[in-house]
């Protein structure tokens, strides 16, 4: 059987864990994974809102992404269905979202949700907390991406195809829905909330997180 070099690319989500206290080592999210018979394949831990412009000065990252004969990404990220796909997992059932809140929680959440966007929160009223909550980290995370320096994790796909490498998802959209969605609907409302009423500890335990990963101190 023909052995075939993997890189593995992996997300790192802000708030699932504690972040370090002290200065990552120089690699300490690109891992080699090798052993006795076998071609070496390589860990890459990124995050969805680092663009690709990081890679600029991790030579080793793009020498062995070029040497690399499969991607392997979070997700299957050309997949034109995904938002679709992901859509159901983040609905309510049988209720909205200003009968799960009470009064004074639909007004925290409704007034954090226009100062950081400018939406109005009956526009999610379908959406369940964690929905919520993922609509508010595109606005509140530490980001360096934009139309010219693309995410990470859609440069190795890009690049991947470009290149005619096989491209394989560690997990369909359904998986991922059934983990993130995972939760009652009462423990979904506790993490919002807290979310909201954390918010500057939160945003900025995840750019301290994102400095210290990426190097950035």
């Amino acid at each position: 059987m023909k052995h075939l070099k993997y890189i593995l690319v992996l997300f790192v989500f802000i708030g699932l864990k504690s972040s370090a206290q002290n200065k990552a080592t120089t690699n300490s999210i690109f891992w080699e994974i090798s052993g006795k018979g076998i071609k070496s394949s390589y860990l890459f831990g990124t995050y969805h809102f680092a663009g690709k412009s990081f890679l600029d000065s991790m030579k080793n990252v793009n020498s062995k992404l070029a040497a690399s004969d499969v991607i392997v990404g979070e997700l299957l990220l050309k997949d034109s269905l995904l938002p679709q796909k992901l859509a159901p997992f983040m609905l309510l059932k049988d209720t909205t979202l200003n009968k799960v809140l009470n009064e004074s929680e639909y007004k925290l959440v409704a007034d954090y949700l226009k100062k950081i966007s400018g939406y109005d929160l009956n526009f999610l009223n379908a959406m369940n907390p964690t929905g919520v909550q993922m609509m508010m980290l595109q606005f509140t995370a530490p980001k360096t991406i934009d139309k010219d320096n693309p995410a990470l994790d859609i440069y190795f796909q890009d690049y991947a195809q470009a290149h005619k490498k096989n491209i394989i998802g560690l997990e369909t959209v359904e998986e991922q829905g059934r983990i993130m969605f995972n939760g009652t609907v009462e423990r979904q409302k506790e993490r919002l909330l807290d979310n909201v009423k954390n918010s500057e500890k939160t945003k900025n335990k995840a750019t301290n997180y994102i400095n210290i990963t990426f190097n950035k101190t």
